[in-house]
């Protein structure tokens, strides 16, 4: 029984990075990676941002934007969910962030 304990206390403690957050200058929680900042001074983690359409500048991971049923340009991973906040993000799931925000995962 000892050893189930300790074997579930190591999957734990490899499992805590999956789940890490990136605090930003911005004071915004950010999935995992470095904080890059964008032309409208907000931050993000993604390799880069992009403009979308609507003016704003949003994280680009190589798809470009996707327009979300709200009418809120979102990165397009290919996948888009929808949140407990009602609001559509990019990819199959949904993470909650330290701050209370939500964010997609794949």
């Amino acid at each position: 029984m000892k050893k189930l304990f300790c074997l579930v206390g190591v999957c734990m403690f490899l499992a805590v990075p999956a789940f890490a957050s990136t605090l930003c200058p911005d004071g915004n929680y950010h999935a995992d990676g470095a904080c890059r900042l964008c032309p409208d001074g907000s931050y993000t983690t993604a390799p880069r941002c992009t403009l979308a359409p609507d003016g704003r500048y949003v994280p680009d991971y190589g798809g470009g934007t996707r327009l979300t049923p709200t009418g809120r340009y979102i990165p397009d991973t290919g996948s888009m969910t929808l949140c407990p906040d009602g609001n559509y993000y990019p990819g199959t799931g949904c993470r909650l962030l330290p701050d209370g925000r939500y964010i997609g995962v794949r």
